[in-house]
């Protein structure tokens, strides 16, 4: 008659594991090690199989914190744009806008950014003159960044409030954020696992090779041999020709706006400033051009601009000629307008579209990977895919908006509930913002939307309305696949591959995606 553990085979580094943990009581794989003098990969693969065992508990302890980037360690030492705008400032009193970039001796991406800061924190205003815009201080009270620098070099505590103000220097490149994950183990029942330790030490060790001299002498008959556990499920071989579950949901949304008559558009990853935001209307010394929003390629420029398009752009952003429009008021920089950029929105595909004789009426989308400096997170990625789309013609109206909005909510999303909520973008007015109502998950924001404004068409001839959007594809493929991490759609586990094209299959089968 055996005993009733004798199901549970325990070899000597899980039984030397298991005495720690009974010391200890609880411990990470770094105590563990330290404690038996095993390196740590080691312990947590003795601690993994003895989950399996179900002899250990694992718990995953996950903490975020932030730590100085290289231009954030500088910025400690000479103070942040910022710190050195508002100090110029107060010595010099009002400055003209367009001067005092060079004059505080900040580059365009530094002044950009510091800019547009203190004017989000109303620590700056700006008032129009005869002579130009004049920048000034307000009364407001300004603290200056490089003092949250240190505390960060520090690592010291930081409050709720300083903890909003991570996340913008995140954003502009001084700080990243840092993620440690730690694997705690204990025993669930100590008591059987007490029992189990005195078993193996009476039986003595486990023996994993029959060896020849255990035959020619005998003593094979004396020896417990390791169990072979049939328990322990084998790899699965991965088949060849799969597709990948998320690119087969991407094919369904291109099929999907192909089957709605809709044109697809293409184009580059790494393109001019010029597309990406010029020629939508988003001014030069906007905060959205700081160099860590967007991903700049230090690449020679091999890309035809065609002159008589900067030309009208730029008379657009400097008056407002062409367009009846006053302009943004400032000396466009045609350097600026022709450097290389990693794609940081789908709607450079629709700037390009307008200014390479689209059809009217016409309709047109593209799924654009786009990039963007974020934090890696469940909900966020620093490369990304949208769907983007523009519908051309004489008849176009924001009811026509709206009607397509409550179309796309339905065919991609699966819901007739949606919300529209007032937005801003350089590009268009009126402006929306999606939100639409998932089952089981709530309401979340698709995308935006809106009718482009004339100084986004008139530049290249385009005289009907425009209406664009662009829709967030890796979080329509969440909700689509039923996923609550978005780093399982691009993940490069071969299980959860399998489990994406499952996910896809019964969908599909569900009627989820139509």
């Amino acid at each position: 008659m055996g005993t009733k553990n004798e199901t549970v085979q325990l070899n000597e580094p899980e039984v030397k594991v298991l005495e720690t943990l009974l010391t200890l009581g609880k411990a990470s794989a770094e105590q563990l090690g330290r404690k038996i003098g095993v390196d740590t990969g080691a312990i947590t693969a003795t601690c993994e199989r003895l989950a399996q065992k179900g002899l250990v508990k694992i718990m995953r302890e996950e903490k975020t914190g932030f730590i100085l980037t290289e231009d954030g360690e500088k910025y400690c030492e000479i103070g942040a744009p910022e710190d050195r705008l508002v100090e110029f400032l107060k010595q010099n009193g009002p400055q003209k806008l367009d001067e005092l970039a060079e004059k505080v001796g900040l580059s365009k991406q530094e002044f950009s950014g510091a800019f547009g800061q203190l004017m989000k924190t109303r620590v700056l205003s700006v008032k129009k003159t005869e002579e130009g815009k004049i920048v000034q201080l307000t009364d407001v009270p300004f603290t200056p960044t490089k003092e949250f620098l240190l505390k960060i070099k520090e690592n010291k505590k930081l409050s709720k409030e300083e903890e909003k103000l991570a996340k913008q220097l995140v954003k502009r490149g001084m700080i990243q954020t840092v993620t440690s994950v730690t694997l705690w183990y204990e025993i669930p029942d100590k008591q059987k696992v007490k029992e189990l330790i005195e078993e193996w030490k009476q039986k003595g060790p486990e023996v994993t090779n029959l060896t020849p001299k255990m035959i020619r002498t005998g003593s094979w008959r004396n020896v417990r041999f390791k169990r072979y556990d049939l328990s322990i499920p084998p790899p699965f071989p991965s088949r060849w020709g799969m597709r990948h579950g998320y690119y087969a949901f991407l094919d369904y949304i291109r099929q999907k706006f192909i089957a709605l008559g809709f044109k697809e558009m293409e184009g580059g990853l790494v393109i001019p400033e010029f597309w990406n935001m010029d020629a939508l209307y988003m001014p030069q010394f906007h905060p959205a051009r700081a160099i860590h929003d967007a991903y700049y390629a230090d690449l020679p420029i091999d890309q035809e601009l065609e002159e008589e398009f900067i030309d009208a752009v730029a008379k657009v952003h400097e008056t407002g000629e062409g367009a009846d429009s006053r302009g943004w008021g400032y000396k466009f920089d045609r350097n600026v307008t022709r450097r290389l950029v990693l794609r940081s929105q789908g709607t450079a595909l629709s700037s390009w579209t307008l200014a390479h004789n689209p059809e009217i009426p016409g309709r047109y989308f593209a799924i654009a990977k786009c990039f963007r400096y974020d934090k890696i997170d469940a909900t966020h990625l620093p490369d990304f895919y949208q769907v983007e789309g523009i519908v051309l013609d004489e008849n176009n109206s924001f009811g026509t908006l709206l009607s397509l909005l409550k179309l796309f909510a339905k065919e991609f999303a699966g819901t007739e509930k949606i919300k529209l909520a007032p937005a801003y973008f350089p590009f268009t007015e009126p402006s929306v913002e999606l939100h639409a109502q998932i089952p089981g998950v709530g309401w979340i924001e698709l995308g935006g939307a809106g009718i482009f404004r004339p100084e986004v068409t008139k530049p290249f001839g385009i005289d009907v309305p425009v209406i664009a959007w662009g829709l967030g594809l890796d979080r329509i493929g969440m909700f689509a696949l039923g996923i609550k991490d978005i780093r399982h759609l691009l993940s490069r586990d071969f299980e959860e591959l399998r489990d994406l094209n499952r996910r896809m299959t019964n969908a599909k089968i569900r009627g989820k995606l139509r």
